[in-house]
């Protein structure tokens, strides 16, 4: 479970997107955000390939042309 609080300003066609990828593999999607979000801790659950020995965790705020913006606070990986 991937847990962080999220505060996104969303203008145009930006887009948030939380991206994960196991052992070096091609990152996939776990949350595209099309708008705004203040404050608020989002909880994503993470599918772990079996046999997967390390993660990456990418945030990206895609096609942005303004001063609006994605803080992300907090980050934290829990097993379960």
């Amino acid at each position: 479970m991937l847990s962080f609080t999220s505060h996104y300003r969303k203008s145009g066609a930006e887009t948030a997107r939380v991206l994960v990828s196991f052992d070096g593999g091609t990152p996939q999607p776990i949350l595209t955000d099309g708008g705004d979000v203040t404050a608020r801790i989002e909880r994503l659950a993470v599918p772990v390939p079996a046999g997967a020995q390390t993660l990456k965790v990418t945030w990206s705020l895609a096609s942005g042309d303004n001063d609006w913006y994605w803080a992300v606070d907090n980050p934290i990986l829990t097993t379960s």
